[in-house]
């Protein structure tokens, strides 16, 4: 079937999965309605590096979900195929993918959204680099537009700490002009220019991330303008 698709015409790929299971690796894609494709077969009949070179090669591809884990050589081979390719949006879906800062900031030069949900990585992604990518995103350096990462509390901490924004029980405090708006989900949204950072609690120590930068400046203002939000009251110092 992929050898007739190739044969006949460069195709679209709407979501590419990438997975392991017992006994098999699966390339699973879907483009509907006009196709569903799922490759599995014995790991020891398979390379599936070849394979997903293959899709790269012959196929436009939107976003990938990954559930493979980086710690044999063949998936980190896979790892960087994507990172170097030109796919929109790629996300990490296996728990036992632990992801670096070295890995993140290599993704976000390639991607225009990177997702590591549900806790995965937390222990690996510091401070440093989401520091590093707030930057990038403030001063148009890379194509990531939004980045969402579960981190634990003390890194989130420390991250607003090289912004120099102080978080307490009864006030914000900011070396910085930005602004703070509580959504309808208590989520907190702090904008710096068209830079927003959404920090929601997951569960008790962990808080999910996202670096965001909105493409014009009425943009990000419309959003402030959201439905349901209240303005926080921010001293800068």
């Amino acid at each position: 079937r992929l050898d007739e698709i190739e044969l006949n015409s460069k195709y679209t790929i709407e979501n590419l999965w990438i997975l392991e299971a017992v006994g098999c690796q699966h390339i699973y894609l879907s483009s509907p309605p006009h196709y569903r494709i799922r490759l599995c077969v014995p790991n020891k009949n398979v390379n599936i590096v070849e394979g997903v070179q293959r899709m790269l090669r012959t196929a436009n591809i939107e976003k990938v979900f990954i559930f493979l884990p980086v710690i044999h050589r063949q998936h980190r081979a896979i790892y960087k195929m994507l990172n170097e390719s030109s796919i929109s949006s790629i996300t990490f879906r296996n728990e036992d993918m632990n992801v670096t800062d070295e890995m993140l900031l290599d993704c976000v030069k390639n991607h225009n959204v990177v997702e590591i949900p549900r806790r995965f990585g937390i222990s690996k992604i510091t401070e440093v680099a989401l520091h590093s990518i707030y930057k990038d995103l403030l001063s148009g350096g890379i194509p990531l537009n939004r980045l969402t990462v579960d981190l634990s509390s003390p890194t989130v901490g420390r991250f607003f700490e090289r912004l120099q924004i102080t978080f307490t029980r009864s006030n914000i405090m900011s070396k910085r002009p930005i602004e703070v708006f509580k959504d309808e989900r208590r989520g907190f949204n702090i904008f710096e220019g068209r830079m927003r950072i959404l920090m929601r609690m997951q569960m008790p120590r962990v808080r999910n991330l996202t670096l965001e930068i909105f493409p014009s400046q009425e943009d990000c203002d419309k959003e402030k303008n959201s439905e349901g939000w209240e303005r926080v009251a921010v001293e800068i110092v």
